[in-house]
């Protein structure tokens, strides 16, 4: 009997452990992706890439904000 219970114990854990990793709908999304301005990134890496040089980005640029009047 110990055994089962053990077993069924184990099973559920496994189960529940499963469930937990399956989505993270729950999670706050981060903006920080929608306020980078990826085009003007990609223009100026690739130039300098043609010059010969490596960028990183420690502040990459953002869109500007537009106002809705």
């Amino acid at each position: 009997m110990r055994k089962i219970t053990a077993t069924l114990v184990a099973v559920s854990m496994l189960g529940l452990g499963g469930c937990m990793s399956g989505s993270d709908a729950g999670l706050a999304k981060s903006h920080f992706y929608d306020d980078v301005d990826w085009h003007k990134m990609s223009v100026i890496t690739q130039d300098a890439r043609m010059r010969g040089h490596d960028i990183v980005w420690i502040n990459p640029p953002t869109k500007k904000k537009t106002s809705n009047q």
